[in-house]
């Protein structure tokens, strides 16, 4: 059967990935370098609400997108990913022909980051709440998130050697190497254009309502309030004023 460059990947999918790494590498950053008593540290938590949101919407195109966005793209077959392992490991050239959209190992791999996304906001928010004991959860998840990226990113490092398949590439022009009756018929650039907009108002908006002397922001919308730390009314004293006040 004769393949050719055709369109695999809308403009919703690649936006998702493309804003997922810039989010959670800017959330990451400001946590790991900068600390919590820094004053951009409650930024790191509206990065992370907000890739929340974006996981979000790409469950939802995940059963209305186009065909290789669907859930029902993915190969969640374990033997699929023993055959795909077993592929790699004696180079036989099955990725190229067998998977246009999402191989088994990048399926797998995308659900855990769906996963864990999730599950970090969730626990990060708990944490900012005053619910201590998810603050070890929390950073459990991220250091998981971060060994998914690790794995993710070889595997498409040694795809790309093996096959000569550029999969970054793919994931940025959304073309891939198949057959012409698989492209999908458009790129959804409306679609696109309202993740853009829904995730930079969200984002925005907790920006805009962010109170420095609180720490406090405000849901969209509904402007209720968002502990994003402790405020600094609620620090307490220095330990040597509470040594003076006991004597």
């Amino acid at each position: 059967m004769k393949h050719t460059k055709i369109l695999v990947w809308d403009l919703p999918v690649r936006l998702f990935h493309i804003l997922l790494v810039i989010g959670f590498a800017a959330s990451y950053i400001i946590a790991k370098f900068l600390g919590e008593d820094a004053p951009t540290f409650p930024y790191h938590a509206m990065l992370g609400l907000t890739l929340v949101v974006l996981v979000i919407l790409r469950l939802i195109w995940a059963v209305s997108g186009t065909r290789w966005a669907r859930l029902t793209a993915l190969k969640l077959n374990p033997a699929d990913l023993v055959a795909y392992f077993k592929s790699v490991v004696t180079r036989k050239d099955e990725t190229r022909t067998n998977h246009t959209g999402h191989n088994p190992a990048t399926s797998v791999t995308m659900l855990l980051m769906f996963t864990l996304i999730c599950w970090i906001g969730w626990t990060g928010y708990q944490s900012a709440n005053g619910t201590s004991a998810m603050k070890g959860p929390h950073e459990l998840a991220v250091n998981g998130m971060l060994v998914l990226i690790a794995v993710h990113v070889v595997g498409v490092i040694i795809h790309t050697l093996q096959h000569g398949t550029g999969m970054l590439t793919a994931m940025i022009n959304g073309n891939k190497s198949g057959d012409p009756a698989d492209a999908i018929p458009n790129a959804a650039p409306v679609t696109a254009m309202a993740i853009v907009l829904i995730t930079g108002f969200f984002l925005g908006s907790l920006v805009a309502s962010f109170n420095p002397s609180t720490g406090e922001t405000k849901w969209p919308i509904t402007g209720k309030p968002l502990v994003l730390g402790e405020s600094e009314e609620n620090e307490g004293p220095p330990v040597g004023e509470l040594e003076r006040e006991d004597d």
